[in-house]
C-alpha cells in the first residue's frame, strides 16, 4: 500500500464486467459505490483500513487503483494508467450490483438471470437462534456468567456488534434473528421468494458450514465457519483486547 500520497486521492478498485459476481463479498459494505463502462466496473469509497481486507484482496482478478483529477494510477505508482472516463454515474454497491442465479424455470413462471433479493414481513413465527448485541454489552454480561451458561454458544464480531449464534439465548437486549437453511435473518421476515433460499445459499457459501446474515434492508454477508467460534470469557477478552476502538470489521 502506498503510504506517501496526498490526502486528495480516493481508492478504487477495479474488474472486468465479466468477474461482477466476485465482488459479492463487499457487496454490504454501505460506503461502497460502483460505476461501469467500457466493459469495466470500478467501485470507489474504498478506505485506507479496507486496503488490506481479506475479503476485498480475495477478490479474483480485481485491481486496487487510486483516483487523482480523474487520473487512475495503480496501487503504490506514480504514473497514471487511465483516465475515468466522464459523465459516469455512481449508485450504491448494493443496488448495482444484483444477486446472480443459474437460469432455470419453474414448473409454473420463469425466472431471469439476474433479480434483486428483497425481505418481506412475515406473520409466521420462527424461533430466535442468533443475536446481535454490543460487544461491549457482552463482555460485561459474560464477566459474571458462568462458562455453562456459554458452552453452547457460538459467536463473531461484526464492528461493534457481535452476534452470537445458539440457543439458549443470552438475556440481553439486541435483534434477534432465525435459520432459514444456511440463512440468518430478522425475525420477523423472510425472503419475497423463500423457494430461492436453497439456491441463493448454494450461490453464496463457498463451504459447507458457511452462513449468510441478512439485514432487512437486502443487504448480507457471508460468515465463514471457521470466523464463528466457541463462546468463551477467554475469548470474548481476547478479542476485545485487540478491538483498536471497540470496534473491528471481518
Amino acid at each position: 500500500m502506498a503510504t506517501n500520497l496526498s490526502n486528495d486521492i480516493s481508492w478504487l478498485l477495479e474488474i472486468d464486467e465479466s468477474g461482477i459476481d466476485f465482488l459479492g463479498p463487499i457487496r454490504h459494505w454501505p460506503h461502497l459505490s460502483m460505476t461501469a463502462a467500457g466493459g469495466i466496473i470500478w467501485v470507489r469509497g474504498l478506505r485506507p483500513d479496507d486496503l488490506g481486507h481479506r475479503a476485498l484482496r480475495g477478490i479474483p482478478h480485481a485491481r486496487v487503483l487510486y483516483l487523482r483529477d480523474d487520473h487512475l494510477y495503480p496501487e503504490n505508482a506514480l504514473v497514471p494508467i487511465k483516465k475515468l472516463p466522464p459523465g459516469i454515474i455512481w449508485r450504491p454497491l448494493s443496488k448495482g450490483l444484483p444477486l446472480s442465479f443459474p437460469s432455470f424455470n419453474h414448473n409454473y413462471f420463469g425466472i431471469g438471470e439476474r433479480m434483486a433479493i428483497r425481505l418481506v414481513t412475515s406473520t409466521e413465527e420462527s424461533p430466535a437462534v442468533a443475536l446481535l448485541i454490543l460487544v461491549e454489552a457482552l463482555r460485561s454480561y459474560a464477566i459474571t456468567a458462568s462458562a455453562v451458561r456459554l458452552r453452547h454458544l457460538h459467536w463473531v464480531v461484526l464492528g461493534r456488534e457481535a452476534l452470537v449464534i445458539g440457543t439458549p439465548m443470552l438475556p440481553l437486549p439486541g435483534r434477534a434473528f432465525w435459520q432459514l437453511g444456511a440463512h440468518l435473518l430478522p425475525v420477523g421476515y423472510t425472503f419475497e421468494f423463500p423457494i430461492l433460499a436453497e439456491t441463493l445459499g448454494r450461490r453464496l457459501c463457498r463451504q459447507t458450514g458457511d452462513r449468510v446474515f441478512w439485514g432487512q434492508d437486502g443487504s448480507c454477508l457471508v460468515l465463514a465457519q471457521a470466523d464463528v467460534v466457541p463462546m468463551s470469557l477467554g475469548s470474548i477478552r481476547m478479542t476485545v483486547a485487540i478491538l483498536p476502538d471497540g470496534s473491528t470489521t471481518l
